[in-house]
């Protein structure tokens, strides 16, 4: 019994040996009658694509007339062993149906690993890809045959778009690419300084094609990338969005880690957060700026990409809504007039004045401020269109020191909604902006006007008669006429001084003045003589 155990084992180990040393395509088993490490992987040093295309019979002599598993019980129609993955549907070289481009070109522009990565192809079809190697299949004769016509291993161009766009080939194939595009050559795109010698091909450092233009480390976040973006989103849409130039693109080009591109983070159809105004991120007090639309530096442009020339939305060609929607989009509120019109200052999306009852065209006491010389400058200085301050939607007051009051300090504006040390109501607090007392300019005048030294404000009446009058309970339009305060008065509220002489002012109307002139009156107040101011 023994003895027939014996020459079993001998007969084996002749057989196995053969599969060894039987000819000159195979290579030889180590100790344990396996194939080395990696024999299966051609792109780390195994040989078996070669040896197989070489002489595919050679593998039957240990696997089998059939690759089934042989003398040596291993099928070549293994989906995968050892970690390695091998032929589910038999090694005859490219699986049926592989030269259809969505099955090779995956493969081709995958990570270089394994058997995946343009380098794996050169094992077979030469390193010029012209069919030198042991397949004897030139894979340029192929793509000459498309249209239109290519002379290179890949899709024609332009190379961008759908899923032949070669913005999905994972970088470690740069090498490869390297065959044809080092230095920008075959290309229309040559980077304008050439890398320094020996610099390993990749696909953002000037080796090939492109330039320093792929993204540093933490690009992803909103305030690296945003920022960019706003400044000119055509850069973005050349690699990002298809069409890569002209009008409504969509920014879902697939990248190696992002299979929808940016739509990765961003909505569908946007290449923006939303909202795209407020910015805030949880509470008003924890605000991001950078995602706020309103300091885009490219509205005429940018935004006008998707949302029509005039920012109109589908009525001006655009697949984004209207920026003049009467429905705030995603709650909140949306142009008044077209931003493309009015690019600067704040009637873009306030009233001018403010005349509605919700934001951000409230009114509250804006009409009454609004004369031809005071702009919202006067009380939201450097905080308009574009002021990162303003950008997070909030009300944000700052008074012109142009303002401030005589007696000194920086005009204020405080919690309750009140103004404090401003010239223009002579130092006085002001009544609450949204729910105080009204002023009749024509008849309110105690609201900014008292009587004080010349050294306290500016517009103290203190000269002639006024505190007797005052006193008196006489009010101002006894002497000053409305209309002529209208045209001498009110405006000028920016300068310290009135815009026309006081006396000017005085008589005509509805006043009780019937003669006024330097100093001297006749009213019919007093009796018919003249008094001395």
């Amino acid at each position: 019994m023994k003895l027939v155990h014996f020459a079993t084992m001998l007969l084996l180990s002749i057989g196995l040996w053969a599969c060894s040393q039987g000819n000159d395509n195979t290579v030889l088993l180590d100790a344990t009658n396996k194939h080395p490490a990696l024999w299966a992987v051609a792109a780390t040093g195994g040989s078996h694509p070669a040896v197989y295309l070489a002489k595919p019979d050679g593998c039957a002599e240990c696997h089998g007339n059939d690759l089934r598993g042989g003398i040596t019980n291993i099928s070549c129609f293994s989906a995968a062993r050892s970690g390695i993955n091998c032929h589910p549907a038999g090694p005859s070289g490219h699986p049926a149906g592989f030269a259809a481009p969505g099955l090779h070109g995956v493969n081709a522009k995958s990570a270089a690993v394994g058997m995946l990565g343009m380098a794996f192809c050169k094992n077979c079809h030469g390193a010029d890809y012209r069919g030198a190697g042991s397949a004897n299949r030139d894979c340029i004769g192929c793509h000459k045959l498309t249209t239109p016509s290519t002379n290179a291993p890949h899709s024609p161009a332009p190379w961008r778009g759908g899923t032949r766009t070669h913005v999905t080939t994972d970088p470690s194939n740069a090498a490869a690419c390297a065959t044809c595009h080092s230095g920008g050559a075959n290309s229309t795109i040559i980077p304008t300084t050439p890398a320094p010698a020996g610099t390993p091909p990749d696909c953002f450092n000037n080796t090939l094609c492109h330039g320093v233009v792929g993204h540093p480390a933490q690009w992803a976040l909103a305030a690296n990338h945003g920022a960019s973006a706003k400044t000119s989103l055509g850069g973005c849409q050349s690699c990002h969005a298809t069409p890569a130039s002209g009008v409504n693109p969509r920014f879902n080009v697939a990248k190696t880690n992002l299979a929808n591109g940016c739509e990765n983070c961003h909505q569908a159809n946007t290449a923006h957060p939303t909202p795209w105004l407020t910015g805030r991120v949880g509470t008003p007090g924890n605000i991001a700026n950078t995602t706020s639309h309103a300091t885009a530096g490219s509205l005429g442009t940018a935004c006008a990409l998707c949302h029509g020339a005039a920012l109109n939305g589908p009525a001006g060609g655009g697949t984004a809504p209207s920026c003049m929607s009467a429905t705030a989009i995603s709650g909140i509120s949306c142009h008044a007039t077209s931003p493309a019109a009015n690019p600067t200052g704040c009637s873009s999306c306030h009233g001018n004045p403010p005349n509605g009852a919700t934001s951000p065209n409230r009114a509250f006491a804006h009409t009454a401020h609004t004369f031809s010389n005071v702009a919202c400058a006067a009380c939201h200085n450097n905080l308009g269109f574009g002021s990162t301050a303003h950008a997070d939607g909030t009300v944000n007051v700052a008074l012109s020191p142009n303002y401030q009051a005589k007696t000194g300090g920086a005009p204020s504006y405080s919690v309750a909604g009140q103004c404090a040390n401003v010239s223009c109501h002579g130092g006085l607090p002001t009544p609450q902006w949204t729910t105080g007392a009204t002023i009749d300019v024509n008849t309110s005048c105690n609201f900014c006007h008292s009587l004080r030294t010349t050294s306290d404000q500016y517009n103290s009446y203190n000269s002639g008669q006024h505190d007797r009058h005052v006193n008196a309970g006489v009010v101002c339009t006894e002497c000053h006429d409305t209309t002529k305060l209208a045209t001498n008065h009110f405006t000028r509220l920016d300068t310290q001084t009135m815009e026309g002489p006081a006396s000017a002012t005085i008589g005509g109307g509805n006043t009780s003045i019937t003669f006024y002139v330097s100093g001297n009156c006749t009213a019919t107040c007093h009796s018919p003589e003249v008094k001395i101011w």
